[in-house]
């Protein structure tokens, strides 16, 4: 992780943090956050409150009796209320593919630079090495991030042949890491089936939209120690645009929730993932399920890895809330819009809170802009 600061300068437009001398101890102004929105203070301090812990659900108790289907169900769906946030475990991954993915991810990281950037994400655009994720991002993010696509078309291969020249290197790469996205997509599709039923609606409802196509992704993220970690970020505070976005951690604490205007870390479990509720399936759910806020937070002793794979449905999908979930207590929230037209607008500003990005989706007062028929065609 060594370049000169002159030379990070001409490629500072993807956040990186590898051009950063090891032994550094102050930060330099370009990591510096004065937001202070993004920082720890007197109203939003970092909390560890027993009774603020998140759910923990174990899915193995779905192929039990109804009474515990039934309990797994509804403790999912207040979760979502309430956090937008929940752990899960049994869920049926090996451990030890997810300690495999772990190593290719560590080992891509510690790649030189000049590997790294082969696989250069510019901003405006969606895969490959960096750090910023807006467009309008100033303040640069302390951590690599490297983001990959499995559907509709993996572009993993391709990558993995740029990090890694030695066939056999860039094969053990791509094979582990498109196994773990292939399989976490459907434990992701698993748990939408589960959220679905928590709303009252066939489980299926939503899912039977990702057979024919589907949007599936994982960004890989690496904060190292931070030598001030007090002025810098390693994610700034945002909500996922996506349906549903499953992630694993490592041990090292680093990812916090917005909870009643207090910042809530999420305690790594090994054996869990961590899901997260989208602002698609917010908006499917007619807003009875949250997208929660959330960031990641650095240290100045330990690097932290996590790995979040996100699940999308086909971008020509039309979203809107079923007829069901609109009611004269629940009027309808959002206009119907492609699933297309939403991400157009996603990273293009880092929205302040995430309703911010969902203001020009929000349904007319005018009224005339009918029902659905049905929440995504």
């Amino acid at each position: 992780m060594a370049v000169s600061m002159s030379d990070a300068n001409t490629s500072m437009h993807a956040g990186l943090v590898s051009p950063l001398p090891q032994n550094s101890t102050q930060l330099p102004q370009e990591f510096v956050e004065a937001d202070q929105k993004h920082l720890s203070n007197a109203e939003l301090e970092s909390i560890e409150d027993p009774e603020l812990d998140f759910p923990v659900l174990d899915l193995s108790l779905l192929s039990g009796d109804k009474k515990h289907h039934d309990e797994v169900i509804t403790a999912a769906a207040e979760a979502c209320q309430n956090w937008g946030f929940f752990q899960i475990q049994n869920h049926g991954i090996d451990q030890r593919l997810i300690e495999k993915c772990k190593e290719e991810a560590l080992r891509m990281f510690q790649l030189p630079l000049e590997a790294k950037k082969r696989c250069d994400r510019p901003p405006g655009t969606s895969f490959g090495y960096g750090s910023n994720t807006w467009v309008n991002q100033k303040v640069q993010h302390w951590a690599e991030s490297f983001h990959l696509q499995l559907k509709p078309m993996s572009n993993v291969p391709a990558m993995a042949s740029k990090l890694f020249p030695d066939q056999t290197s860039s094969q053990q790469f791509s094979s582990v890491v498109e196994e773990y996205m292939e399989t976490v997509q459907n434990l992701a599709i698993q748990v939408v089936e589960i959220l679905t039923e928590g709303l009252g609606l066939p489980p299926a409802y939503f899912s039977q939209h990702l057979q024919r196509e589907r949007m599936v992704s994982m960004r890989l993220n690496f904060y190292p120690p931070c030598p001030e970690p007090s002025k810098a970020i390693g994610l700034r505070a945002h909500t996922d645009p996506h349906l549903i976005t499953i992630l694993h951690q490592d041990t090292v604490r680093g990812l916090q929730v917005q909870v009643a205007e207090k910042w809530v870390t999420v305690k790594p479990r090994p054996d869990c993932f961590v899901v997260n509720i989208g602002d698609i399936f917010q908006i499917l759910s007619n807003t009875r399920y949250k997208s929660g806020l959330h960031r990641a937070v650095v240290n100045g002793q330990f690097q932290r890895l996590s790995m979040a794979c996100f699940l999308n449905l086909p971008l020509d999908c039309v979203v809107a809330a079923p007829p069901e979930l609109i009611t004269t207590d629940c009027p309808q929230k959002y206009r119907p819009f492609l699933w297309l037209e939403y991400l157009k607008h996603a990273y293009l500003y880092h929205p302040i809170t995430g309703n911010d990005r969902h203001e020009k989706f929000f349904l007319k007062p005018s009224g005339d802009i009918p029902v659905a028929a049905s929440s995504v065609h």
